[in-house]
């Protein structure tokens, strides 16, 4: 069955190092995410993550697991996780639009909103409409398979 995962986290990347430590999880995350059929968009703000995640639940769980272990994340907060009809980002692996300091005001007040209340869900509906937003000026990753 999809699913759709969307989190924001605060970072733990110093701002010296953000240009690189972004880059290197993009293409990580590009290689492995068409590995495994997984779809979606990261935000990255200089002081939070947000990300919008799709594929197989058999796939999306062992990716959680390695984003809540990951040390440049902390206070991951899964806003929303449901099924998925059709995906929203299907033509990117990982969609990343490039830093983003002016979105930040509008992620941060989500990282300590408790799962599963309607102020989450209206939460994912902002993160997935900016994600939308985002990459809608970019290019496409090669498409999933």
């Amino acid at each position: 069955m999809l699913e759709t995962i969307i989190y924001v986290s605060r970072s733990q990347i110093a701002l010296a190092d953000a240009r690189s430590e972004v880059a290197n999880i993009v293409a990580t995350a590009s290689q492995a995410n068409r590995l495994a059929d997984i779809s979606g968009a990261l935000i990255y703000t200089g002081g939070h993550f947000a990300q919008v995640l799709e594929g197989a639940s058999e796939q999306l769980e062992p990716l959680m697991s390695r984003i809540l272990a990951d040390r440049r994340h902390r206070e991951v907060n899964i806003l929303l996780r449901v099924p998925l009809g059709d995906r929203r980002f299907a033509q990117w692996a990982m969609a990343y639009s490039g830093p983003s300091h002016f979105v930040d005001r509008h992620i941060a007040p989500f990282t300590c909103l408790r799962r599963g209340g309607s102020a989450c869900v209206l939460a994912a509906d902002r993160i997935l409409g900016i994600a939308t937003r985002f990459i809608a000026r970019q290019p496409p990753t090669p498409a999933l398979s």
